[in-house]
């Protein structure tokens, strides 16, 4: 407690470059989308069913009657390749154990610092009812642990290489949620994701670092469910860059430049930043939006990268999909 503290502290100051995430999801999705007009065409309908979702449906968080406990709307399961070469970078299954319930503690609201939020965002601050689960079936149908070891030195320069290495479990009409972890990625990432449906299925998922874990984790499945960054849709946070006139296409998040500190109440676009929401820049985040929760129900509700086939709904929820030919 008294090292979070601490560090939530030397954050609050707002220095530049103090918990500096660094993610180059939105490079690697621009460069395919800006040469690729099919692509662009799906992720413009994919942004308008996103906002036709949020328009016709509420975020209600229900409870189920007979055991009180609020609804899990979706649950999907993850695979997590690690590929490593006998270092640090082997992490334990203990340790993604610990991933996975972190993951889920930040899309339940249930992380134990979500308390910390500014008063400005404590009435959108959002419980997005999603699980996730290491993966019990692999693409064969045979019992697993939702873990995979591979040793190869691809793991020093982690990049789209990685996923030949280790082929993703995308096959035979199963689809996962495929985390590809190893000790560093070549661009010195800490981590990157594509949108739902810009890559083939045997490319979708997340590449992570094994130094950088925790709500990194967190802010790259939001790209993986099709959040941007809180500043717009590039990697140049900070004063200078024209955020001010980019978006993140959600309807509740103010414009901000993007921080990478954590001083609360910074303005940086005429209102107060939500520099602790889970898309921005740093390490100080607690939050995702009822407006990104929309965003992010609407992904799962699209045929784009198979994720309305990558969950198990527990309720009558999903009552309208994006046309197929998406």
């Amino acid at each position: 407690i008294l090292a979070f503290a601490t560090l939530f502290a030397v954050a609050q100051k707002g220095i530049p470059g103090v918990d500096y995430r660094a993610c180059s999801a939105a490079e690697k999705n621009n460069i395919i989308i800006d040469n690729d007009p099919a692509v662009k065409a799906r992720m413009d309908e994919a942004n308008a069913w996103a906002l036709e979702y949020e328009k016709n449906n509420p975020n209600n968080v229900t409870i189920d009657p007979i055991t009180g406990k609020k609804t899990i709307l979706y649950v999907i399961p993850v695979v997590w390749h690690v590929i490593h070469n006998d270092g640090p970078e082997n992490i334990s299954k203990a340790t993604i154990d610990n991933e996975i319930l972190k993951l889920n503690q930040d899309y339940q609201l249930l992380n134990p610092d979500a308390g910390l939020v500014h008063a400005a965002f404590a009435s959108i601050q959002a419980d997005i009812q999603v699980e996730f689960r290491l993966a019990r079936l692999d693409p064969n149908g045979n019992c697993t642990e939702g873990i995979t070891r591979t040793k190869n030195s691809i793991t020093y320069a982690m990049d789209e290489s990685a996923k030949s290495i280790r082929p993703s479990w995308n096959t035979n009409g199963r689809y996962y949620l495929n985390i590809w972890q190893g000790q560093s990625i070549a661009s010195g990432a800490g981590g990157y994701a594509f949108y739902p449906g810009v890559v083939p299925m045997n490319q979708d998922g997340i590449v992570l670092i094994a130094g950088q874990l925790g709500n990194t984790v967190t802010h790259e499945v939001g790209h993986w469910l099709n959040l941007r960054h809180m500043w717009g849709n590039s990697n140049s946070p900070g004063p200078g860059n024209g955020n001010c006139s980019d978006d993140d296409l959600v309807s509740d998040t103010p414009n901000t430049e993007g921080q990478t500190g954590c001083a609360e109440g910074t303005i940086s676009c005429g209102t107060v930043d939500n520099s602790q929401n889970y898309m921005d820049y740093n390490f100080c985040d607690v939050m995702f939006t009822e407006g990104q929760k929309s965003r992010m129900h609407a992904a799962l509700n699209s045929s784009l990268g198979q994720r309305s086939e990558e969950h198990t709904s527990n309720s009558s929820h999903r009552t309208t999909r994006m046309p197929s030919s998406a």
